[in-house]
């Protein structure tokens, strides 16, 4: 070392890197404007492929002290010229390995023939200067050859790359030499693929400035991972290289008892590898089979799918089977669409549960959350496979796992879900309308018990014949406007709400044929009756009976309230009715004697009687008014009537006298 003049002479040094021991000789003299360098470097006369490959991290991290070489395998460089500020002198780096074997200790593969040429080199200046290049690689695994290159330039400013590959591969080899973590990967890959260009271009989609040609391969290869279930298998598949395009070309795949095959082209795919960019494609996806239940992931903290970002594609489903939990779905038809974490079904339709259903909707994870909403109309769906098959419906619609029969539907639902996919109840809301032909009820409890209390078994099972219901679902509970249906000669008008804790609040306005009630059910129809404060003076059941039903509590103990107002009503209108007539007729016979001809009656006559009568129909509460009209008809004041019945009687009088 001369300090004065600050000039250095490097002779017989030795370092090591990892297992890479390197000789540096040289000079280094300072000058007015930076350094001045000569200096070599060169491997150690003993160095071998092994420890040329403990430059590699990947390698030299795990299981290092297995790994056997054999062959022959040099490095050495130089730098010589003056450094500046902003500058570097020209240098240079070559790894030369000659008949290279690679192995590991206890593994039988051998990777053989390995032939690299490979240097790093610089004109000095600038460090995007420096071309790193491999002209020639080869190796054979298992008597298999390979065959590769790269070059970079520019590696600063916009890296330019020149690679090509050709060769085909058994992937379980390839493992053995470069093992992978959890995974079990075998079967044969075949490439023969070129490509050139910036990564400016590629960044930017200018595909017109890349040269990219070549085939990628698969044959009967599978795939196991420990997180995953089940490992996958692909007989076949092809994948074409283009500038602008990924194409997939018959490529099969086998999960479990699943399968499915796919075709279609796949764009910017560079720019989404490579930048930010989103990539766009088309692909059709026709499965003879797919049982999703199959799918798990193992880990321990299970996580919702979150679906990918910048990736727009269009899915055209054609699949014959589609298992998810107890749903069997066959002969699947739609589009499925995922742009930005955002997967879409579009008229996407297929038979289930003995009918069809055509679903429109999306699942979401835009937020890292997942939530969906959908429409769904659904024909001739089975109630009790149904109910058996979708959760949901047990909360919405409980009476469902008491009936049998078919139903149509036209549903729209949005809902929040959790980790595990499953609806979060107090985030569910919607509207939909619900159609059937023909359903039966069984043994459901609310309207059994109704039964029971009118000792009338019609109610114990309900064939209800054609029917429709529309329904609201919001803030934790299903609201039902009034809907009609009629079981055998019962018919009835109901409405009400069900919560999603299986509450009930409902209202059933039946009209029933008191054939029907049994003698305990008349009882209590009467001793109703002498409760009312109307006292009807014959207490005889009328035909048909109107009686209005509150159902309160819980399914599985309900609480009934019975209201026979309305039947009060219409008794008292026909018995006002009958008393009017007696006395219309009474008069008749005193009056007029010869009323029963009624060509001898004279106008006068004709006139007083149709006054008495009207009289004594506002005297007695209206007992000619039409039984089967509304209650909104009848809607007169209390200070009318009883005005009109005060001077019926003095005007009756007159009229007669």
């Amino acid at each position: 070392a001369d300090l004065e003049n600050k000039n250095f002479i490097l002779r017989k040094n030795r370092l090591k890197l990892n297992e890479l021991g390197v000789v540096l000789d040289g000079a280094v003299n300072s000058t007015e404007d930076g350094m001045e360098t000569d200096i070599s470097f060169r491997s150690e006369e003993s160095v071998g492929l092994r420890d040329i490959v403990s430059l590699l991290p990947a390698l030299y991290a795990e299981n290092f002290s297995r790994v056997e070489t054999g062959g022959n395998a040099g490095f050495e460089g130089w730098v010589k010229g003056v450094w500046r500020k902003g500058e570097t002198a020209p240098f240079g780096v070559m790894i030369d390995i000659d008949d290279g074997v690679f192995g590991y200790r206890g593994e039988k593969v051998r990777m053989k023939k390995i032939d690299v040429r490979a240097d790093i080199s610089s004109p000095g200046g600038s460090m995007d200067n420096t071309v790193i290049s491999a002209q020639d690689m080869t190796f054979d695994l298992e008597g298999r050859p390979f065959r590769g290159s790269f070059v970079m330039k520019n590696p600063v400013s916009d890296p330019r790359f020149e690679v090509t590959a050709s060769g085909n591969l058994m992937l379980e080899h390839l493992t053995s030499i470069y093992p992978l973590e959890h995974i079990d990967l075998s079967g044969e890959l075949l490439a023969d693929l070129s490509f050139s260009g910036r990564m400016s271009d590629m960044k930017e989609g200018r595909t017109a400035n890349t040269r990219t040609s070549g085939t990628i391969g698969l044959k009967n290869v599978s795939f196991a991972h420990d997180m995953l279930r089940p490992p996958f298998s692909v007989p076949s598949a092809r994948i074409t290289l283009q500038p602008s395009s990924l194409r997939f070309e018959s490529a099969g795949v086998r999960a479990g008892k699943s399968d499915f095959s796919f075709s279609g082209s796949i764009s910017g795919y560079m720019g989404y590898f490579f930048a930010d960019n989103a990539m766009q494609g088309r692909v059709q996806l026709v499965s003879r089979a797919l049982y999703l239940d199959e799918f798990e992931n193992l880990e321990e903290e299970k996580k919702p799918l979150l679906l990918p970002e910048r990736i727009a594609l269009d899915i055209e489903a054609d699949v014959g089977r589609a298992v998810v939990r107890d749903f069997d779905f066959r002969e699947v038809r739609g589009l499925i669409s995922l742009r930005d974490r955002k997967l879409s079904l579009s008229d996407v339709t297929a038979s289930t549960l003995g009918g069809t259903v055509k679903l429109k909707g999306y699942y979401s994870t835009r937020d890292g959350k997942p939530d969906t909403e959908f429409s769904v109309e659904a024909t001739e769906m089975n109630i009790a496979t149904s109910y058996e098959s979708v959760p949901l419906i047990k909360t919405l619609a409980p009476v469902a796992g008491y009936s049998r029969g078919d139903v149509s539907a036209a549903v729209d639902m949005n809902m929040k879900l959790d980790d595990a996919l499953k609806p979060i109840l107090e985030t569910v809301s919607g509207k939909g309308r619900i159609t059937t032909s023909g359903l039966k009820v069984e043994g459901f409890l609310p309207v059994s018990k109704i039964g029971s209390l009118l000792d009338m078994d019609q109610l114990d099972t309900l064939d209800i014949g054609e029917a429709s219901l529309d329904f609201v679902v919001d803030d934790g509970q299903v609201t039902t406007p009034p809907f009609d249906f009629a079981v055998n000669d019962i018919f009835v008008t109901a409405s009400g709400t069900t919560g999603f804790d299986r509450t009930l609040d409902w209202v059933l306005e039946m009209t029933i044929p008191s054939s029907y009630i049994g003698p305990r059910g008349k009882q209590l129809v009467t001793g109703l009756l002498d409760k009312l404060p109307l006292k009807v003076p014959d207490i005889s059941l009328p035909d048909t009976l109107l009686i209005d039903a509150r159902i309160r509590g819980i399914v599985s103990d309900p609480e009934i309230g019975l209201d026979i107002a309305r039947t009060a009503t219409r008794m008292s209108e026909r018995a006002a009715r009958g008393i009017g007539e007696r006395i219309t007729g009474a008069l008749k016979d005193r009056l007029l004697p010869d009323s029963a001809d009624t060509t001898t009656q004279e106008p006068g006559q004709q006139s007083l009687l149709k006054g008495i009568d009207g009289q004594l129909k506002t005297i007695l509460g209206g007992g000619g008014q039409d039984t089967t009209a509304t209650e909104q008809k009848a809607d007169t004041s209390k200070t009318d009537s009883s005005s009109a019945k005060e001077k019926g009687l003095p005007d009756l009088l007159k009229s007669l006298f």
